[in-house]
């Protein structure tokens, strides 16, 4: 939950226009309410059961409310939007929560195999606080826009929770060397310097290596040292598809007419890139795949496939026909005091996309 908080400040200060319907904004993801499936298409059924382990038992038995510990999370985002890069890097530290401790739901999908929409049914994880632990209480998600509600997403949740500032922070793996974060007020959240909204220079970004995050002193006194290690993969760049001039900037042309194979800087067929493409032939009529890949710098989407996506053209269409690549790596933290935690990043491209003319 905290890791999509996080997404969702960076769409909210980068994104010009929202090319996200879905309520779980800032999942990297695209959700275009495809409802219709296509039954002439033979596509790789990837999609196994939703994992209904919710948590191991032991592990929620040992979680003490009254001596919680700490949950800290940094998150990296590193984005080429139209071909202007940004970054930003903010991070929490809580109170840790029984919630922290639960497994995120999520679609186990085959590697190299595309299916198509996003979305799965929400299934409620409780009906009233009675289904809860005592300390927590039994809540929805809210609708990012209307702040309505969301059926069927009700959760316990640990109520009251806020963010601490528990003193400087450091995070090694920069071009520039080291680099402090502090607690900002305003947005209660770490910021480079405790400073702005959140972005830093891109030319601070380094690639192939390890970042790392370090607390020496930390506050209040039952807080001990931590520190937090990931691998940043090479940087993710798109090299299949050259670039054009489109309405909202840079654009790729795509051709559906046949396979489609994408190619980008691979991380040695380690770990996955996600591979999201939403197609708007009209207002009412939009198609979106999403293919799970290795990360081995090469994929092409069959036929039967790209098919089914048809670019229409204007205002609405090069808002709506965007292709989104994202690359995901994390570390744990560690530390005597540390109930959970990661640093973490999130490399992405987004690209609008246009029909050959």
């Amino acid at each position: 939950m905290k890791k999509l908080v996080l997404i969702l400040s960076f769409l909210v200060l980068f994104f010009a226009v929202s090319c996200d319907n879905s309520t779980n904004a800032g999942n990297g993801d695209i959700d275009v309410n495809d409802e219709e499936t296509v039954d002439d298409v033979v596509v790789d059924e990837a999609v196994d059961e939703v994992d209904e382990e919710v948590q191991d038992e032991d592990v929620t038995e040992e979680f003490n409310p009254e001596n919680p510990g700490y949950a800290v999370d940094f998150f990296f985002m590193d984005m080429a939007m139209m071909g202007q890069p940004n970054a930003m890097i903010i991070g929490t530290v809580m109170k840790a929560a029984r919630e922290d401790l639960d497994e995120e739901e999520v679609v186990d999908t085959a590697l190299d195999t595309c299916v198509f929409g996003e979305s799965i049914p929400s299934v409620p994880e409780c009906e009233s606080d009675a289904d809860c632990a005592p300390e927590q209480k039994c809540v929805p998600d809210y609708d990012n826009d209307s702040g309505e509600p969301v059926e069927n997403t009700e959760h316990c949740a640990t109520p009251d929770r806020e963010t601490l500032d528990v003193g400087p922070i450091v995070i090694s793996g920069f071009a520039a060397g080291p680099q402090t974060f502090l607690f900002e007020p305003n947005d209660a959240v770490y910021k480079l310097n405790g400073e702005g909204d959140g972005s830093v220079d891109p030319a601070l970004m380094t690639y192939d290596i390890d970042y790392s995050l370090s607390a020496d002193n930390p506050t209040p006194e039952d807080f001990d040292p931590f520190t937090g290690t990931y691998k940043m993969p090479v940087a993710l760049t798109l090299t299949s598809h050259e670039t054009v001039a489109g309405q909202m900037g840079d654009a790729i042309v795509l051709d559906t007419n046949g396979p489609v194979k994408f190619e980008w800087t691979g991380n040695g067929g380690n770990g996955y890139v996600e591979i999201n493409i939403t197609a708007a032939a009209t207002v009412n009529q939009q198609v979106s795949i999403s293919c799970k890949v290795i990360d081995d710098g090469e994929f092409e989407i069959p036929a039967e496939i790209t098919s089914q996506l048809v670019f229409g053209t204007g205002q609405f269409a090069a808002m709506m026909n965007m292709l989104i690549m994202t690359r995901h790596a994390e570390g744990p933290m560690s530390g005597e005091s540390i109930t959970s935690g990661t640093i973490s990043a999130e490399q992405m491209i987004m690209m609008n996309i246009t029909p050959p003319q």
